[in-house]
């Protein structure tokens, strides 16, 4: 694997007392493209949403292009080239494509597409 732009290290995060993540980790290298797949309730978006701190981890950390970004504010962490998005259904369509449905993580050239299993591409 190339130089990690992205790691996630043991984080554990919680919504009030119900645990979503128990000790994730995730590598990404620079260039490469991770998927992430598993079921409804599997924890792909709170996965998303505590990398980009819009849900913050209670344990383990995250760290963007060798710096560590667990607790930082989410506008500081957009500034440093990672966002969420999340794309919807347009209204007028009765079976979207797949890649509409899906959340995901842009870091700054290197989209992970959100269909916890990482799947190296």
């Amino acid at each position: 694997m190339s130089e990690p732009i992205l790691s996630v290290e043991g984080v554990e995060t919680f919504y009030g007392n119900i645990q979503a993540l128990y000790g994730i980790d995730l590598t990404v290298g620079r260039g490469e493209i991770v998927t992430l797949i598993g079921s409804n309730g599997a924890g792909k978006t709170t996965l998303l949403m505590t990398i980009c701190g819009a849900v913050r981890a209670r344990g383990g950390r995250v760290v963007f292009d060798g710096q560590d970004i667990t607790k930082l504010p989410t506008h500081q962490i957009i500034r440093l080239g990672i966002g969420n998005l999340v794309m919807s259904c347009p209204s007028n369509t009765t079976r979207p494509p797949r890649a509409l449905t899906a959340p995901q993580i842009v870091i700054r050239s290197v989209v992970l597409p959100a269909p916890l299993l990482p799947i190296r591409v």
